[in-house]
């Protein structure tokens, strides 16, 4: 989030928390704690927890985790021919969020159960979720600073253990 920078400690911080990032979030739990008592610390933070350690580095598949809310938070991303699948862990009986920002100038409908379609002008992809909730809304998008666009954001919501999405480029899976 690049809409302000100094002008708005709270602005700011909405930018930059855990929730306005395409990430597992939960309700009421921040990853880090902003400073926010002097101007100068609006760029630091007061405690680092999240301790972020890469696991698997390989050509067509990304893991990594960081401590989050006392537990850790594993993302695996796999990179196939036909599809982007990205698994998130987090072992809480607490509802889970993961939220997908998209940019302003993509569409999305709805295809059938947990699939949805999302393209623009030049590509077109499915997601897959699996999901218990799915819901779509707006949020401000921020394409540089002081600027704000509407666009649509997908928030994916399960109290599984184990919440997975994938990106295709076909209906089929």
């Amino acid at each position: 989030g690049s809409f302000c920078y100094t002008s708005n400690f709270k602005e700011r911080n909405i930018y930059r928390s855990t929730r306005s990032h395409n990430a597992l979030w939960i309700e009421g739990i921040e990853q880090n704690v902003f400073s926010e008592l002097r101007n100068d610390d609006m760029f630091w933070l007061d405690t680092d927890k999240s301790k972020p350690e890469i696991i698997i580095n390989e050509a067509n598949r990304l893991s990594g985790t960081i401590e989050y809310g006392g537990k850790p938070y594993t993302r695996d991303i796999e990179l196939n021919s036909d599809e982007i699948v990205i698994t998130d862990n987090y072992n809480s009986k607490l509802e889970k969020y993961i939220n997908l920002y998209l940019y302003p100038d993509i569409n999305i409908e709805h295809v059938e159960n947990n699939v949805y379609k999302l393209w623009n002008e030049k590509k077109m992809v499915y997601l897959d979720a699996e999901s218990s909730e799915l819901i779509i809304d707006k949020y401000d998008f921020s394409p540089s600073y002081g600027v704000k666009l509407r666009s649509t954001r997908i928030v994916l919501s399960s109290k599984n253990n184990i919440v997975k999405h994938k990106f295709r480029v076909s209906i089929e899976s």
